[in-house]
């Protein structure tokens, strides 16, 4: 287990030594903290929507977020990103809650 401490101490001497300061993202911590913040956004959106969910379908729509928030690490041009968060969201509200029309998808696109 690491503690925060941990990680500023090693910054620190690093930095005495010197060196350049690195930013550490751990990528288990980084999809678990996405995974529960798309569940929750989701858990929402069908409550506002109206519409009736599955856990499973809602657990896998959310591990799709996690997932792509690991990967969106390393984009590196910014419109790309911009434009697969944007697809991202409607394909995890799409699986979801499979919604009947395309003007479905896009609110719940919205929402999310």
């Amino acid at each position: 287990m690491t503690f925060f401490s941990d990680f500023l101490l090693y910054n620190a001497l690093i930095h005495d030594l010197g060196g350049e300061m690195k930013t550490v993202v751990y990528a288990d911590v980084y999809f678990i903290l996405n995974f529960s913040i798309d569940l929750i956004c989701l858990v929402i959106c069908g409550a506002v929507s109206g519409k009736s969910r599955s856990k499973l379908r809602i657990s896998g729509a959310a591990a799709i977020g996690g997932i792509y928030a690991c990967a969106a690490l390393f984009i590196t041009y910014p419109y790309l990103s911009a434009f697969l968060t944007v697809l991202v969201c409607i394909f995890m509200y799409y699986i979801a809650y499979l919604p009947n029309s395309f003007g479905g998808i896009v609110y719940g696109g919205a929402l999310l």
